[in-house]
């Protein structure tokens, strides 16, 4: 994957499937990369209000605070674009990047609710005859 990539590449990831290790290499490469971001997804930017312990040491579980994206979300009007320029993701190992938050219209809402339910159908009944077998 990651000899694929050239300095000013993009590599678009549109379903949400990714590897940390993958977007790391293209960053390395000063390649960019375009993803949706997966619901399991932690979400964190940095803590203005820092713990440190007696050593000085800040305390890990201070250095973040997470974002919950249906919060962001619901403070934004329909159809409306947040941008949070300074996220980072993933729950051990943080990652920087650049998130772009888009409310749905109601009527896209309800096209995706749709679309989830007919593939959840489809998933069921193949679960469902493969179990008859």
């Amino acid at each position: 994957m990651k000899d694929t990539f050239t300095a000013g590449d993009l590599s678009l990831r549109d379903l949400g499937y990714f590897n940390f290790k993958d977007f790391e290499d293209m960053e390395n490469k000063k390649s960019f990369y375009v993803s949706r971001l997966k619901p399991n997804i932690a979400v964190y930017i940095k803590n203005e209000n820092v713990e440190y312990l007696k050593n000085g040491q800040p305390r890990k579980s201070t250095i973040y605070k997470r974002v919950f994206l249906k919060g962001v979300a619901n403070k934004i009007q329909e159809g409306e674009i947040k941008e949070i320029s300074d996220a980072f993701v993933g729950r051990t190992e943080k990652s920087k990047v650049r998130l772009v938050v888009c409310k749905l219209t109601k009527d896209q809402f309800e096209q995706r609710r749709k679309k989830s339910l007919k593939m959840l159908k489809r998933k069921v009944l193949k679960k469902v005859i493969l179990q008859s077998v």
